[in-house]
């Protein structure tokens, strides 16, 4: 079994982590990174950010609104979301 990452999976992960990076507020990250729960502020706010993207229910199908992200690049993102200090 070869768990070797395409290029394509490894291009999308940069791309949501620089995303996330540039369009995260500071003040959300470091809570978050801080172990504080968002706040509604913060979750209502980043969830309109993620929605610019139609990035705010990547698991849903498609034709209600999410990504038809594959099961590898969700997990990727919630990655990055993670590592960022992003609201779950």
């Amino acid at each position: 079994m070869d768990f070797t990452l395409a290029e394509e999976d490894i291009a999308f992960r940069r791309d949501k982590r620089e995303w996330i990076r540039a369009n995260l507020p500071d003040d959300i990250a470091v809570r978050g990174k801080r172990g504080f729960h968002a706040t509604r502020g913060d979750a209502e706010t980043w969830t309109r950010l993620l929605n610019t993207r139609g990035w705010a229910a990547p698991a849903w199908p498609e034709a209600y609104g999410g990504t038809n992200w594959s099961p590898l690049q969700r997990y990727f993102f919630q990655l990055e979301l993670r590592a960022a200090g992003a609201p779950v």
